[in-house]
């Protein structure tokens, strides 16, 4: 369906590029509204 990276307030991302650049936190959804905590109920 969708696939999210480093989408979160303070993510720790370990996703790297073939130049050993990191990748930048995406998404390829666009629902809007939607969002996951698991600090809120």
């Amino acid at each position: 369906m969708a696939v999210r990276y480093g989408w979160a307030d303070n993510p720790e991302c370990n996703l790297y590029g073939a130049t050993d650049s990191p990748a930048s936190p995406f998404r390829t959804d666009n629902w809007p509204g939607y969002y996951f905590s698991e600090d809120k109920e």
